[in-house]
């Protein structure tokens, strides 16, 4: 049985940076990702993603079936509520695999199974807080769990009823979310973060780490960095004190950030990640003689812009506009 499969709607076109997504998922056999789209462009991946035709229309009329109503969805953002339903609504597609899981497609995987032993599959039912990426053993009450009443009320309902975002998905955002409701009956859920999730506004990559034990996020020290994607390992490799120390992520999430591709990246064996993009590397291997030659860091106003932005839309939002 394989492992996990990763189910992803996502209409419009994929994002620009979709091949880097796919290829990083390539050595990772024992799962799957099948991403539902209306986007037809022929795009190169592995066979471990799998690309499948559909319309959002489609897409409304299989929920709507399986859920017994239509859920609200105005803008496509709102299909994130829906993610922990996925297992219900597509479980046609997943009785080969012992997890099934959502993630999003801004984002690069690394060694997995550096991460997610045997052990933790055999222990857990739930893997992960975070959106970006979520795994649940696939049984029937956990495929139906988002359905669940919590002191008799019925979140799910609530969250795909409403027009607005509620965050039913994750942890960010309150407590009326599938992480919660799986703790509420007792279900065993791994919180740990073992991510690289881009804090939104710096122009170069700093991390927020999720904090399971206060149920909140840190913004972790800013350190000189140099980040690569090694034949399926995401590192990142710091100098400090005249030596090269690394540490391993199970994936980055690029939440909010307009990556560019440098083509020949789709050849090689090693990426190297900017705040701005997917890059050749200059050298084979990062060294201490070499750190400081290899470029690492951007020069943008993005965050300046972005600040400018929230700023307009919190004033627009107060005047009604």
């Amino acid at each position: 049985m394989k492992k996990c499969c990763f189910i992803i709607p996502y209409f419009g076109k994929l994002p620009n940076y979709f091949e880097v997504f796919a290829k990083s998922c390539e050595k990772k056999l024992d799962y799957q990702w099948l991403v539902f789209t209306d986007d037809e462009h022929r795009y190169q991946v592995p066979k471990n993603v799998v690309l499948k035709s559909m319309s959002f229309n489609e897409f409304l009329n299989i929920t709507k079936n399986k859920l017994g109503f239509e859920p609200e969805i105005q803008e496509y953002h709102k299909i994130c509520d829906l993610k922990p339903a996925f297992g219900y609504i597509f479980e046609d597609y997943i009785k080969e695999f012992e997890f099934w899981g959502y993630c999003d497609l801004d984002t690069i995987f690394g060694d997995m199974n550096a991460f997610i032993t045997d052990d933790i599959l055999r222990k857990y039912d739930k893997l992960f807080c975070l959106g970006h990426c979520v795994m649940f053993k696939n049984n029937y009450e956990n495929n139906r769990m988002f359905m669940k009443p919590v002191n008799g009320k019925i979140w799910y309902r609530e969250s795909f009823l409403s027009p607005k975002t509620t965050v039913f998905d994750e942890t960010y955002g309150g407590t009326h979310n599938i992480n919660t409701l799986f703790k509420f009956y007792n279900k065993k859920v791994l919180e740990e973060d073992w991510s690289f999730n881009c804090n939104i506004a710096p122009a170069n990559l700093q991390r927020i780490r999720y904090v399971p034990e206060s149920n909140s996020f840190k913004v972790e020290k800013y350190h000189d960095s140099i980040f690569v994607w090694d034949n399926g390992k995401i590192l990142r490799y710091q100098l400090k004190k005249g030596k090269i120390y690394s540490e391993e992520y199970m994936y980055m999430h690029f939440q909010q950030r307009k990556m560019k591709v440098d083509k020949k990246v789709l050849q090689t064996s090693a990426i190297k990640i900017l705040g701005d993009g997917f890059y050749s590397m200059d050298e084979e291997k990062v060294t201490v003689s070499n750190f400081k030659k290899i470029k690492h860091r951007v020069y943008s106003f993005r965050k300046f812009k972005l600040l400018l932005k929230w700023k307009k839309d919190g004033l627009k939002k107060k005047l009604g506009i």
